[in-house]
C-alpha cells in the first residue's frame, strides 16, 4: 500500500547576508527601503515581512520599513505589493544584530485570467480548484475550516492528465478558522502528481492573528494550535535539539523505508541524543530512513512518519530549524500536512 501524500513547503532564497555577534535573545532588527527598480522612487504601503512568521510591517511614504525584536537564524524577508513582482532576500542573523536591506521591485505584467469569479466560473476550473485545495490544505481535520478568499488569482493548469500545477500573481488570502490565523500566502509554485501521489509547493506566507469577536474562540484556537504542533515535524526537530524525544512522546527507529514490511521488533531502536551540539548549532546524521512514532495522542495507534536526509548531515539552529534548504524528504503522517496545519515559525505552546 502506497502512502497517500508527500508534501513540501519551500522558501526560496535570492541571496544571503551574514551578520555576527554573540548573545541569544530576540534582539535582531531588519530595516531598509523599498524602491521602484526602474525609477528609484520609494514605494509606499509595501508589505515587508519575515516569511513564515507573524512579524512584518508596511513601508511609509518614503519607502522605509523596520522590523525589530527578531531572533537570530535564517530568515526570508519578503517585499510584496499588488502591481509589482514580489522579491525575497535571505538573511542569516546572529544575535543582537541590525541590518539594512534595499528592495528594488519591478512592475508586474500579469497574464489575463481565464475565468472571472464574479461571473459564472467554468465547471472544470471549479473541479480543479477543489483538487488544489484538498492537496494544498492537507488532510487534517482543520482543512475544512480553511477558506480561500480570492481563488480567482490562482492559475490552474494540467501539464498532462496526471500533473496539476498552480501559480498566483497575487498573494492568496487564506482564513484558517481552526487555528485563528489569516495567511497572506505568496504561491510561487504548486505541483500535484496523481500517479506518484506527490505534492510540492513553494510558498512564502505571513500570519496575522484573527480577532476573537465573540470571546469564545481564543481558547479553541489555542487548543487546536497545540494539537497541530504536538507530533509535528517542528516539534520533533525541536525535541531532537533539546534531547527530549521520549519526554515529548517520540520513538525513533532506523528503517529501510516507508514501504518496508519488516516488523518493528527487528528494527533498530535509537535512543537519545540524536543530535550532536557544536556551539549554538546541532547536527543530525543517519543512514537510510528514520521511522518516527508519536505515541502521546493514541499509544495503541501511534502516528507514524518517515524522514530521509538529503545530505550526509543536517544542521539545526539554536531553535531547532534546519539551516540547509530542502534538508529531507518526509513520508507517512507528516506528509499529509498542509497549510491547514501550518503554524507561524517560532510558535511554542503555552506552558
Amino acid at each position: 500500500m502506497k502512502f497517500p501524500l508527500q508534501i513540501f513547503f519551500i522558501a526560496l532564497s535570492l541571496g544571503v547576508l551574514i551578520c555576527e555577534t554573540n548573545a541569544q535573545t530576540y534582539s535582531c532588527k531588519i530595516s531598509g527601503r523599498v524602491l521602484e527598480d526602474a525609477t528609484g522612487k520609494p514605494i509606499e504601503n509595501v508589505n515587508v515581512y519575515v516569511s513564515g512568521t507573524i512579524w512584518g510591517t508596511t513601508t511609509d511614504e518614503y519607502g522605509n520599513f523596520s522590523i525589530p525584536n527578531l531572533p537570530s537564524g535564517n530568515h526570508e524577508v519578503v517585499a510584496s505589493i499588488i502591481g509589482y513582482e514580489s522579491k525575497t532576500i535571505s538573511v542569516y542573523l546572529k544575535d543582537s544584530t541590525s541590518i539594512k536591506l534595499t528592495f528594488k521591485l519591478k512592475e508586474a505584467h500579469y497574464e489575463l485570467q481565464s475565468i472571472t469569479i464574479s461571473g459564472k466560473a467554468p465547471a472544470k476550473w471549479k473541479y480543479d480548484l477543489e483538487i488544489f485545495k484538498k492537496r494544498f490544505f492537507g488532510q487534517s481535520s482543520f482543512a475544512s475550516d480553511c477558506v480561500i478568499k480570492n481563488p480567482e488569482v490562482i492559475n490552474l493548469k494540467w501539464i498532462n492528465p496526471h500533473h496539476l500545477t498552480a501559480q498566483a500573481d497575487e498573494p492568496i488570502i487564506i482564513f484558517n478558522n481552526a487555528l485563528g490565523y489569516k495567511i497572506n500566502c505568496i504561491l510561487v509554485s504548486f505541483d500535484w502528481d496523481s500517479e506518484s501521489l506527490r505534492v510540492q509547493a513553494t510558498v512564502r506566507p505571513s500570519f496575522t492573528e484573527l480577532t476573537d469577536t465573540t470571546g469564545a474562540l481564543k481558547s479553541k484556537w489555542q487548543q487546536n494550535r497545540e494539537i497541530a504542533y504536538k507530533g509535528s515535524l517542528d516539534n520533533f526537530l525541536q525535541s531532537v535539539k533539546d534531547n527530549s524525544l521520549t519526554q515529548n512522546g517520540f520513538q525513533i527507529f532506523l528503517d529501510t523505508g516507508p514501504e518496508s514490511l519488516i516488523p518493528e521488533r527487528r528494527l533498530r531502536h535509537l535512543w537519545e541524543p540524536l543530535a550532536n551540539k557544536t556551539g549554538n548549532e546541532y547536527t543530525i546524521s543517519f543512514a537510510g530512513f528514520l521511522r518516527v512514532l508519536y505515541i502521546l495522542k493514541d499509544p495503541a495507534n501511534p502516528e507514524t512518519s518517515w524522514i530521509k536526509l538529503l545530505y550526509p548531515f543536517v544542521t539545526l539552529d539554536q531553535y531547532g530549524y534546519p539551516i540547509e534548504a530542502l534538508p529531507f524528504d518526509v513520508y507517512g503522517y507528516w506528509a499529509k500536512s498542509g497549510i491547514a496545519d501550518m503554524l507561524p515559525k517560532y510558535y511554542s505552546p503555552v506552558k
